[in-house]
């Protein structure tokens, strides 16, 4: 770890920022470096080390050697379906969620659509009164444990759509019942983060309990405070119940 700006090769006199691998970069600096848009780590200009994946998107080498595609998705599914199962969501129907990896100009097309959009999205296909289809979207070129953060909020997604849970039923119409909704799938990416050991899994996880963003920050740190009263058993069975607050 060197503790010298990235960019100007000086020790930061003032505010800094330093990514998960140590490297580091003045705040004046901070949008002259390239950083990758999987790991979020600063390299000082494209070349051997990072690579632009599409127009705009940079991608370091060791997430891109370490990517998940439609290839190898099952392994990391597995992990992350395993991991929540472990703690109460044993009932999530996989045989009815489908998972598409695309590019991230396909994912901003959703954004007039999705709210809050970055790096997931998930889409409901309802056929008939009971029967339904989900379609899980995750952008492409993410490594391992950022796609596994990713996947996880959105298994819990949907968990609540197959359980008919209140809040997700009143997403678009209830401001409440979206904060308690998107809150609440962000325990499925704290409890991910939560079980890998890695420095970039600790990153992200401390970013998670820094975000002052109401829907997917503060109602998070909301509900994870509650979980830290009850437990997953009981915030599984307030979610159930329509007893889960962020008041």
């Amino acid at each position: 770890m060197s503790s010298k700006c990235i960019y100007c090769g000086k020790s930061p006199s003032g505010y800094y920022y330093q990514d998960w691998r140590g490297t580091v970069v003045c705040q004046e600096h901070k949008d002259c470096i390239i950083q990758c848009d999987s790991c979020y780590g600063f390299y000082e200009r494209a070349g051997s080390d990072v690579y632009q994946v599409e127009k705009g998107r940079f991608v370091c080498k060791t997430c891109i050697d370490n990517e998940v595609t439609l290839s190898n998705l099952g392994w990391t599914k597995k992990q992350v379906l395993s991991r929540l199962s472990k703690v109460g969501f044993d009932d999530i129907r996989d045989d009815i969620l489908n998972i598409k990896i695309i590019s991230k100009e396909e994912m901003n097309k959703m954004n007039e659509i999705a709210t809050g959009l970055h790096y997931g999205w998930s889409d409901i296909c309802v056929r008939g009164r009971y029967n339904f289809e989900q379609t899980i979207f995750v952008m492409s070129h993410l490594n391992k444990i950022h796609f596994a953060k990713i996947l996880a909020h959105e298994y819990l997604h949907a968990w609540q759509l197959q359980n008919n849970i209140w809040e997700y039923n009143e997403y678009e119409n209830n401001h409440k019942a979206k904060c308690i909704c998107e809150g609440f799938a962000q325990m499925g990416s704290y409890l991910i983060l939560s079980t890998i050991e890695h420095p970039l899994a600790k990153q992200l996880l401390e970013s998670m309990f820094r975000d002052d963003e109401e829907v997917y920050g503060k109602s998070f740190q909301k509900i994870f405070k509650r979980y830290e009263e009850v437990g997953w058993f009981g915030i599984i069975r307030e979610a159930r119940l329509k007893q889960l607050k962020i008041d």
